[in-house]
């Protein structure tokens, strides 16, 4: 028997997707801009020819970008409605959620 990991994936995809919206929940996950994704397959093609200054360049470009912004972007995984959020907002949200799961995980 063979392990599949991408139909895997797919189905916890699916099993998060359906558990937002029976629950009426939000569920939120935070994702990379098409800027943020082109630049990185753009820094590791040209790693060979410049000898990992793309690499380097990349590198401060996130960090600077990580410092400089407010926001993230964000999808909704229950509609797949993607929007902008404050960061101290998600991170607010994000230890909400870690602090339901401990609560949970207690219980059982």
């Amino acid at each position: 028997m063979s392990f599949d990991a991408i139909a895997s994936l797919q189905r916890m995809q699916q099993m998060q997707q359906a558990e937002a919206a029976a629950g009426k929940r939000l569920v939120l996950r935070r994702l990379n801009s098409g800027v943020d994704i082109g630049l990185t397959i753009a820094a590791f093609l040209l790693i060979l020819p410049t000898f990992t200054v793309s690499l380097w360049l990349l590198l401060i470009y996130l960090a600077i970008k990580e410092a400089c912004t407010k926001t993230c972007l964000v999808k909704n995984v229950a509609t797949g409605e993607k929007f902008r959020v404050m960061k101290s907002e998600f991170k607010q949200y994000k230890r909400m959620v870690k602090s339901k799961e401990k609560e949970v995980r207690s219980i059982l």
